[in-house]
């Protein structure tokens, strides 16, 4: 039989290995596949989100090493990401890690 086991908050981060504690956040926001082509925006939803990087969803795959540019009007201090990871949750759904990256704008 399987014991659940309360998991502290040490623990939590010891299994996870991310660089800062991610909160939820459920958030819609612009963005566009490379940042030297900021035309054509998509529209993803930040599922959580730390310092580093945020859990974003969108309706198209997005390639690990990809940078992407934020269009956003949060007070924030990165508008560019790399995808560190995507996944397909289903036919028309994705989820994706980003790693925010310094910007010089």
């Amino acid at each position: 039989m399987f014991k659940y086991k309360e998991t502290s908050y040490l623990e939590k981060r010891f299994i996870e290995q991310r660089k800062h504690l991610r909160y939820p956040f459920n958030y819609t926001i612009k963005y566009a596949l490379t940042p030297t082509s900021t035309e054509n925006y998509y529209t993803g939803i930040i599922s959580n989100i730390s310092s580093s990087g945020m859990c974003l969803y969108t309706s198209c795959a997005l390639v690990k090493g990809q940078e992407i540019i934020f269009r956003t009007v949060l007070p924030t201090f990165y508008r560019k990401a790399i995808v560190r990871w995507c996944e397909n949750k289903d036919r028309n759904f994705w989820k994706s890690g980003l790693e925010f990256i310094q910007s010089n704008n």
